[in-house]
């Protein structure tokens, strides 16, 4: 059986938003985050959304590794409601 370890971001500043993307800068506090992954805020659990982009000095990457920032996109439903200072967490698909 495949065992779901879970990713947490802090989220540090929000660059910019819209009904269903978001753009921000997060800190990887625990594992390692990919492009594709899913993940729901820990104030708002209905709020679920998908990571679609890393950026780390302009570049693009397909993971974030733990301990690193990096600015983020995000899309999906609510994803205008995420703020600074919380903490997403990746679920299984």
């Amino acid at each position: 059986m495949d065992e779901h370890k879970s990713v947490r971001l802090h989220v540090a500043s929000v660059e910019s938003t819209s009904d269903t993307e978001v753009v921000c800068a997060v800190r990887n506090i625990g594992g390692e985050a990919s492009v594709g992954m899913i993940f729901r805020s820990s104030v708002s659990p209905a709020i679920a959304v998908r990571l679609i982009e890393i950026l780390r000095y302009g570049r693009s990457f397909s993971i974030l590794d733990q301990a690193y920032t990096a600015k983020v996109t995000f899309t999906g439903p609510g994803a205008a409601g995420i703020a600074p200072g919380e903490v997403l967490v990746s679920t299984p698909e």
